[in-house]
């Protein structure tokens, strides 16, 4: 009898309970999904079909800023932290970067929306890190640990290339912009240049906030890279400011550092320097190729 009773437990269990069980495993699966920011939109479209992205930000089309231009195509919707639009978009979770509005957000929340605030990585690690946590949180942990291998394995390779450089051999490198600073500490800039298995010029400078530190051309000269990064002519039309270029190269400090007579000037393109996102690494793998040409 107590057997019988054990077997009707088990039929019950697996006939009844259990579609209910993954009826609710479903509901709490997040089909309908808006990003809101562009450091959100590279790492969702990397996790997720875009079947389950309801909208992604306005830069995702943006071709010197974006990373995802030909991922975004497959997603029709576009939002920005607008609470009316998402309300009629009305997705089960939205993803907002920390540094959104609080007021905004809180008003989405009362209203019965879910919003996760995403916070911006600023080293390497917590990068990973936002790969695996956002893998829990839009329920597809397999996919992020397809999404890291992959990471892994281009690091790998990187990481090859200037194993045998001594430290004291390897090339400095300095990025200078238009508004007259250089990334530095508080920004992945560190980050880019570890990966590229080169130095950072810019060390010991003293950042702001946002990892951006000030430096005039005599400051330049005097840190003298071997190296410098500057922004792409087409981020500059951008930001308007396409004649910044020429003014910086007219200047007679400029022609005089060792980074331009040796010809050892790079120009990178906005999407890939100040990404938050595991999109780091083209811009990596771009110095990595420009510091050890010789090299495998």
């Amino acid at each position: 009898m107590k057997a019988f009773h054990r077997f009707f437990i088990a039929v019950f269990l697996l006939f009844y309970a259990l579609p209910f069980f993954l009826q609710a495993q479903t509901d709490s699966f997040p089909h309908a999904i808006a990003s809101v920011s562009l450091m959100t939109d590279e790492y969702l479209v990397n996790l997720v079909p875009p079947s389950r992205i309801a909208a992604l930000s306005l830069d995702a089309d943006n071709p010197e800023l974006s990373n995802i231009v030909q991922q975004a195509r497959l997603v029709q919707g576009r939002v920005r932290l607008d609470a009316e639009r998402l309300l009629q978009i009305n997705p089960d979770l939205i993803l907002a970067p920390d540094w959104a509005d609080p007021r905004e957000i809180q008003f989405l929340r009362d209203r019965g929306l879910k919003v996760e605030v995403v916070q911006t990585p600023r080293t390497w690690s917590q990068v990973l890190g936002l790969v695996v946590r956002l893998g829990q949180i839009l329920k597809v942990p397999d996919r992020a640990r397809r999404w890291l291998a992959s990471i892994q394995r281009r690091v790998s390779i990187l990481r090859q290339r200037s194993a045998d450089v001594p430290l004291e051999n390897r090339p400095t490198f300095l990025e200078f912009n238009e508004w007259g600073t250089s990334m530095t500490k508080g920004s992945l800039w560190p980050s880019i240049l570890r990966l590229a298995g080169v130095r950072n010029a810019a060390a010991d400078l003293q950042a702001d906030r946002w990892g951006e530190a000030p430096l005039s051309l005599e400051t330049l000269l005097t840190l003298n890279p071997d190296w410098l990064v500057l922004p792409s002519e087409a981020s500059l039309k951008l930001f308007g400011r396409a004649s910044w270029l020429s003014h910086l190269r007219a200047d007679p400090v400029y022609s005089q550092l060792k980074a331009v007579r040796q010809g050892h000037v790079l120009e990178l393109p906005e999407r890939w320097k100040t990404t938050t996102t595991p999109y780091i690494l083209e811009a990596a793998e771009v110095i990595s190729h420009a510091a050890y040409p010789n090299l495998p």
